[in-house]
């Protein structure tokens, strides 16, 4: 930080004497200095950039020097002084925009001065040539009288455009969305105007997320929140200057603040910008706009149970709920505790309370996801029980690779990880495990458990199912804990949840005291993870113990009532469906379409060509989802949205070529076709013979030199022997069998050899069962390819990845399993692979509890699209022949 660079800079820089540090960033440290020959105070900034840049930034100095009006820093002059560039400014003693916002929401009136002074600023700016860059709350500084200075003029155009990059990723929140793409204008300037005067009247920036691709994608939308206390008038200015199009904002900041003006006029005719205008009671903005359901359910008093379907408002009743009892109830923010299943959950309930709270006020709520809150709630005892203070959390990256350590294989070692996630969310530890193992693949499991938590413990480490599974032990062996947290909270909030599982159902039951109430929200039909050990029996149990008052929201304001007729009719062929849930919209237009296509690549080559039509007519990448129900079926979608080059993003899962079991059979086909390397072979040895790390380096070592591996005496006696049978096999593939067979056939037949065929015959767990389903669609694949087709697969996989890298990860287009689209939606939606076999799955349709899942399932994909759903099946697919999904016929005749 700039104030650790007092000591190193000395008191005296050429005639300047350093007072002290004001502020910094990445580039430069600000000081408050004085002139010793005129005896006047500066701010200087002392800038970190390299001595080659000095030249270009002297000059474009020189051009800033020449901005003289009364809402700008006077830019002085700029000089090399003992080989540092400093530049020296006028010294403003007042405060910073974003020191008056840590106070709170600022009033309409405060609002339009100091967007005037910005916009003022502004105008005299761009009118000379001049673009900011980097307009935010830190850069309005507030002289006598609250008159506005902008500061760090140009700053970014006194870097170099390595520099300028690294920058804009320092405020992401205040950057227009071309700046994103390195594309800065007037245009963005204004749009980082509107930003900050939307903070000033909400609280909080337009636009939020955890992360910056996720903030990305928001501001891509541009659909700012309208903030409930303003006009129409008001929130339409915004919404225009908040555009994602430059072209469609305001074309000057004269004309922006002209707009303002007008806007704030229609609010109060005739009121001076300096007079009064009445504000809202805090009670009627916090209600506005909810049904009679939604706003008792903010308001009740007690125990409180919110059922209702998607889109009906639940998560915002919660979160303005919260807000309720903060505002209005007096409860401190340090009393409520704000969960929901996911991070990206916590965001949402994030967005929906700053409208109402500050940030100081959310920052101290207990808000975040079980896991985050239980880690919270843990580590005041972690010392107790033997863990470090700063004990550590190992993610799922870290837990396989700890896994991995233990098995050898990749997907054995995330196939024994979801084994006992699955164990620890029912509380069965180690010892428990064993004993009711039955099968071998239990046993073995049960060894790897026991290995998994010593070196957890080792480690002084957990887990994300170990952080839930302590924090609720820790409440109930430690009293004084669980009085601490007991006098503490007040209201406990839980989203979704039918989405818990037994230890974090106990974990809540802990928490619990006679003072606090709990209010949980539920849709029995969203209960989608029993694979995780989520039960919507929980929500019952909690209902039986608790007996909560019960408000039933039944109106959904999320899609229109054509799409979501087709979920309540497929819903209703379960066993006890609840009441039904109905649209408030009705759509003008044909807003469904089932469309069958040949196979799952003309299927997504369908999709692909359907969204490049509609972004031509003018639609963003990111108002689309495509939806399929396992991660092999992703496949098809890579290679059709790359080939069109149509960004996508995949999130929760790599791309289909990067899984352990594909790389190693890629590597294989590599390999007989003359590309032979040392990490292909590790690769090989690895998956299909089981060589775990120390083996995989003796049996490699010299590789690359030598061109075979080594028979190592160090690495047992069958390692050896298999090692020997596996290379004489894979260099015993001639030339004739090369040409000869397709690609498909090659890797059947190595399979065969290898013993990996097994996988299809025994595949069991969901990990194996995924193991297969991807290997079966890489076989699909491959036998396009016809005899002696290897290279053929091997270039067009090669340019597909290379054409992917470049497309993923890009926003855009989603691609996302059914259960990872949970809790998101899109104004276009495809639900593909709608086949019977496919969506149910195969081993559903004869077990009528997971084919009620997989119906619950496929009513949350439907739900998911807000304006436009697209149905699609493939008619054959890896030499079958498919029916429509019954979920199909089911959608267009109600159930009982």
């Amino acid at each position: 930080m700039g104030y650790n660079l007092l000591p190193v800079i000395q008191r005296n820089l050429g005639k300047f004497q350093i007072i002290s540090w004001i502020g910094g960033g990445q580039f430069a440290d600000v000081f408050l200095a004085l002139d010793t020959i005129i005896q006047k105070e500066f701010a200087i900034k002392v800038s970190r950039a390299k001595q080659r840049d000095a030249e270009a930034m002297m000059a474009e100095a020189r051009v800033l020097a020449s901005l003289d009006h009364p809402n700008i820093v006077r830019f002085y002059s700029a000089d090399l002084i003992d080989d540092r560039l400093v530049l020296v400014m006028e010294y403003i003693d007042g405060r910073s925009l974003r020191s008056l916002l840590e106070e709170g929401p600022l009033s309409l009136q405060r609002t339009v001065r100091i967007a005037s002074g910005i916009l003022s600023g502004l105008e005299y700016a761009h009118q000379r040539g001049v673009i900011h860059r980097d307009i935010k709350p830190e850069n309005v500084l507030l002289a006598e009288g609250e008159r506005v200075k902008l500061t760090d003029f140009g700053l970014a155009a006194l870097v170099s455009r390595e520099s300028f990059s690294a920058s804009m990723a320092g405020t992401p929140l205040y950057m227009a969305p071309e700046v994103w793409e390195g594309h800065a204008s007037p245009a963005s300037d204004l749009w980082s105007a509107a930003a900050v005067i939307y903070e000033c009247l909400a609280g909080h920036p337009p636009f939020w997320d955890e992360s910056y691709e996720g903030l990305r994608r928001k501001m891509v939308s541009g659909k700012p929140k309208p903030i409930p206390t303003l006009p129409p008038a008001l929130n339409r200015f915004l919404a225009r200057a908040l555009d994602p199009v430059p072209e469609k904002r305001f074309p000057t900041a004269k004309t922006m603040l002209e707009e303002l003006l007008a806007a704030v006029k229609t609010q109060a005719e005739a009121v001076e910008i300096e007079g009064p205008l009445e504000e809202p009671k805090p009670g009627s903005v916090l209600l506005a706009g909810l049904s009679d359901e939604q706003a008792e359910a903010v308001r009740h008093e007690g125990h409180l149970l919110i059922m209702g379907g998607a889109g009906t408002g639940k998560t915002t009743c919660l979160a303005i709920r919260a807000a309720w009892f903060i505002r209005e109830k007096g409860f401190e923010p340090e009393s409520v505790f704000l969960s929901t299943f996911t991070g990206r959950g916590t965001g949402e309930l994030r967005e929906k309370l700053l409208p109402f709270l500050s940030e100081g006020e959310i920052r101290r709520m207990w808000l975040g996801t079980l896991h985050y809150l239980a880690a919270r709630v843990f580590s005041s005892v972690a010392e107790r029980e033997g863990f470090p203070e700063d004990f550590l959390i190992l993610d799922r990256e870290d837990c396989l690779k700890l896994m991995v350590g233990i098995v050898g294989r990749e997907t054995e070692a995330q196939a024994a990880l979801r084994e006992i996630s699955r164990a620890k969310s029912e509380l069965v530890g180690p010892r428990a495990y064993r004993e009711r193992a039955k099968t071998p693949w239990q046993n073995k499991v049960a060894d790897y458990y026991d290995r998994y938590q010593e070196a957890l413990v080792s480690w002084g480490a957990l887990d994300y199912d170990d952080v839930i599974i302590r924090a609720e032990r820790a409440l109930r062996e430690n009293p004084d804990l669980r009085e601490e947290i007991g006098n503490t909270l007040r209201l406990i909030l839980v989203d979704e949840f039918q989405d818990l599982n037994l230890a974090q159902f106990r974990f809540i039951l802990a928490l619990a005291s006679e003072r606090v109430w709990i209010t949980a929200t539920g849709d029995p039909l969203q209960a989608i993870y029993g694979f995780r050990g989520a039960s919507p029996r929980f929500l019952l149990a909690f209902a039986e113990r608790f007996k909560p008052h019960r408000v039933s929201l039944n109106r959904s304001y999320r899609s229109y009532e054509e799409i979501l007729s087709l979920a309540r009719n497929l819903i209703a062929h379960n066993p006890d469906p609840p009441s039904p849930v109905f649209a408030v919209r009705r759509a003008d237009k044909e807003v469904v379409h089932i469309v069958a296509l040949d196979d799952p690549d003309a299927e997504a080559s369908f999709a692909a060509d359907t969204v490049a039509r509609l972004l031509d007519e003018g639609r963003n990448p990111e108002d689309f989802g495509v939806l399929f129900r396992t991660n092999a079926q992703a496949r098809a979608f890579e290679d059709a949205f790359s080939r069109r080059r149509i960004p996508f993003n995949m999130e929760g899962a790599s791309s289909f070529y990067r899984r352990p079991e594909i790389r190693a059979s890629l590597a294989f086909l590599r390999f007989i076709s003359g590309q032979r390397d040392r990490d292909d072979f590790s690769l090989m040895i690895k998956h299909f013979l089981g060589f775990k790390g120390e083996e995989v380096k003796l049996a490699t070592q010299g590789f690359n030199q030598r061109g075979k591996p080594t028979m190592s005496k160090k690495l047992p006696e069958e390692k050896v022997s298999a090692l020997l049978s596996f290379w004489e096999y894979i260099t015993g593939i001639g030339k004739e069998e090369y040409e000869n067979l397709s690609p498909a056939e090659i890797l059947r037949r190595f399979y065969d050899f290898t013993g990996y065929s097994r996988v299809f015959s025994d595949a069991h767990t969901p990990g194996r069962i995924m193991e297969r389903d991807n290997i079966e669609e890489l076989l699909s694949l491959a036998s396009g390819f016809g005899k002696g087709g290897t290279r053929r697969l091997l270039s067009h996989i090669a340019l597909t990845q290379e054409l992917s890298a470049k497309m993923r990860g890009a926003g855009g287009v989603r691609l996302l399993t059914l259960h990872g689209a949970k809790g998101l939606e899109f104004p276009i939606v495809f639900l593909t692979g709608m086949a019977d076999g496919l969506f149910p799955s195969g081993s559903a349709l004869t077990r009528p509890s997971e084919m009620a899942e997989e119906r619950r399932l496929c009513y949350v994909a439907i739900t998911r699209a807000l304006e436009e759903l697209y149905i699609t099946y493939p008619k054959h697919s890896r030499g079958r022949y498919f029916e429509p999904s019954r979920f199909i016929y089911e959608m267009y005749v109600v159930g009982k």
